[in-house]
């Protein structure tokens, strides 16, 4: 069994240094060619039966490239999306108050957002921690090979639910669109690791 997590390939959002969490952009070529990177990753390393994918327009752009040529069951998972940076959605990480995103940056883990966007408040990322983990209790004893695409909140997420890591640890974390997460189990226990791909 092995459960691979990915996130979506990069977006012009990212490119741009823009808060992307409801809000959505396109993939870049770049993000395309690491979608591509993973379908071949996959195909020769493993034999996903299952896709559970957010809702996201990218981690559904990813997950066309992602999958193709491999005959698997896709399901939508509503809590798999990524945390609503409120007010900021959309906006250039230049165009916000330094003071407030140094605030952020010193506990970004626990950091909840201001405003709301599309009638959603802003979340902290424990807000999507606390949304995602019943999920990854569902899934963690599954038997078949799973690939999960999500966003950089879940993937931290994943990565602090598996290696049980208190929030301070968490805050250091940080997920690149290329990078791959790993969760096999071994015995009883689980051995996590982080790809590029």
């Amino acid at each position: 069994m092995a459960l691979i997590f990915c996130r979506h390939g990069q977006t012009n959002f990212n490119l741009e240094d823009r808060f992307q969490g409801i809000a959505d952009s396109p993939l870049t070529d770049k993000g395309i060619a690491q979608a591509e990177r993973i379908n071949k990753f996959i195909k020769e390393n493993y034999k996903v039966e299952k896709f559970l994918i957010s809702p996201a327009g990218r981690v559904r752009e990813t997950y066309e490239i992602v999958s193709k040529d491999i005959k698997a069951t896709l399901v939508v998972v509503p809590e798999l999306r990524e945390v609503c940076y409120g007010e900021w959605e959309g906006v250039a990480k230049k165009n916000i108050n330094q003071n407030l995103l140094d605030e952020r940056e010193k506990n970004r883990f626990s950091y909840k957002h201001p405003g709301s966007y599309s009638y959603i408040s802003g979340e902290s990322y424990k807000d999507l921690y606390e949304r995602v983990s019943p999920f990854l209790k569902k899934i963690e004893n599954e038997v078949q090979d799973i690939c999960i695409i999500a966003h950089n909140g879940v993937l931290l997420s994943v990565i602090k639910y598996f290696k049980n890591l208190s929030d301070e640890e968490t805050n250091k974390i940080r997920v690149g669109n290329d990078e791959v997460i790993l969760v096999e189990k071994v015995g009883v226990d689980y051995k996590i690791t982080v790809n590029t791909i």
